[in-house]
């Protein structure tokens, strides 16, 4: 065999190891998460959330519109939701937690459009990824790229709840003729 060919596999072996470590450790602190749960509502309601095909916030009453709730301070708490967090040190790139930060601060935009906060963050992901394309290997920059797909994919399927969360919090309903609050 010749040492091209060894060396390929190697380094097919090597970015295999580091997709597998790090879906170990990814599947392992949620099964963690899990099974600290105790509260079965909670759980209920992120399954809820997550097998809608779009995810719905609650309607005002009528003769009330959702407006900015001036009292909400907006908030992120990196990667994760529901206390499964991503640790900074496992991440590919510092950047990753960047994006989603920002995505935290875009979900508590009152009004923000889930899709939209989605696809900017999926940019923001791959652009860090592109952005060390020069600095990588290509198994470094692959792994970055499944790391990408992989938060971005559970943003998709596990997104709903917390955006539902945060526009609760950053909006409220104001009756239309003397602004009132509900």
């Amino acid at each position: 065999m010749c040492q091209a060919s060894l060396e390929n596999k190697s380094a097919v072996f090597e970015f295999g190891d580091i997709v597998v470590n790090w879906g170990d450790q990814i599947v392992t602190r949620i099964s963690e998460k899990m099974n600290a749960l105790t509260d079965f509502d909670a759980i209920r309601q992120i399954i809820d959330a997550t097998i809608e095909e779009d995810c719905y916030i609650e309607d005002c009453p009528s003769g009330a519109a959702r407006q900015p709730n001036p009292d909400f301070i907006p908030e992120s708490n990196g990667c994760g939701s529901f206390g499964v967090q991503w640790k900074k040190e496992l991440l590919p790139d510092e950047g990753l937690e960047d994006c989603c930060n920002t995505h935290d601060y875009c979900y508590d935009v009152c009004g923000a459009d889930k899709d939209i906060c989605d696809l900017e963050f999926k940019t923001c992901l791959y652009s860090v990824c592109r952005s060390r394309k020069d600095q990588w290997t290509a198994n470094e920059l692959k792994a970055c790229k499944a790391a990408a797909k992989l938060m971005y994919t559970a943003t998709q399927a596990f997104g709903c709840k917390a955006y539902q969360d945060a526009q609760k919090k950053s909006c409220h309903c104001v009756a239309m003729i003397d602004h009132q609050e509900f």
